[in-house]
């Protein structure tokens, strides 16, 4: 949503002199990073801990910083892997690395696909989850 909404704005205010920009920070080391791993859903958890450690803030704000100064639209993040996967994924937008994303294409299409498989599986062992623990619930209750 957030992204279909900033290629609008890109496209709306592209002659208006105003410039539209879009970062995907990965997970970073921050109190609320810390805050929030103790509530979120174990699914997540584990796919956090699939995709690695969390950034140094430092290094994303810094990442942040290069990219708007280098007025990317897509604002690249410390992650390699991801930058990747968002190259593969702009659509009619402007890209940050074209010539890297021809080299790589066949690579990076098997690993979106992989990435693909890996959040439905995440997805649906939550919605399994979230099923059983709602019947849990209404069995409870009716006792």
């Amino acid at each position: 949503a957030l992204r279909g909404l900033a290629d609008a704005l890109r496209n709306e205010l592209l002659g208006c002199n105003v410039s539209v920009h879009i970062a995907y920070p990965p997970d970073t080391d921050t109190p609320g990073y810390a805050q929030e791993a103790k509530s979120k859903p174990q699914e997540c958890a584990d796919f956090s801990a699939l995709v690695g450690t969390p950034f140094s803030a430092s290094s994303v704000a810094r990442s942040v910083v290069r990219g708007l100064s280098a007025r990317q639209y897509h604002v690249a993040s410390p992650d390699f892997l991801q930058n990747r996967l968002v190259d593969t994924m702009v659509g009619v937008t402007p890209r940050n690395n074209p010539m890297l994303e021809c080299l790589l294409l066949p690579v990076l299409a098997v690993v979106e696909l992989v990435f693909l498989r890996l959040i439905d599986h995440y997805g649906a062992r939550y919605g399994t989850r979230l099923a059983a623990e709602a019947a849990q619930v209404q069995k409870t209750k009716r006792a």
